[in-house]
């Protein structure tokens, strides 16, 4: 792959075929040697973890930019600010 990436100098249809035929490689040699229902077992834990991981990384986001913007504005704005938006809407259509 690094080989073909090299003499592209870029994205092209190669380095997806040799990604995706390693992918597939890679894919069955472990269902080699852990069978076809251990691997599902493992892929499924893994996207259940990164999805965990992910949620917790965002959340933590989430709250440290919801608590800057706590004190910026009052309920009054943020009601002022969805009239408008309730109003702009209704003027589309």
């Amino acid at each position: 792959m690094v080989a073909v990436f090299a003499q592209t100098a870029g994205l092209s249809g190669a380095e997806v075929a040799v990604a995706g035929g390693t992918t597939v490689v890679g894919q069955r040699v472990l269902e080699a040697v852990f069978g076809d229902s251990a691997v599902r077992q493992l892929a499924e834990r893994a996207r259940r973890d990164l999805d965990e991981r992910t949620a917790a990384l965002l959340a933590g986001e989430r709250a440290r930019f919801t608590a800057l913007l706590a004190g910026l504005a009052t309920p009054e704005d943020v009601a002022s600010v969805r009239d408008a938006a309730a109003e702009l809407a209704r003027a589309r259509g």
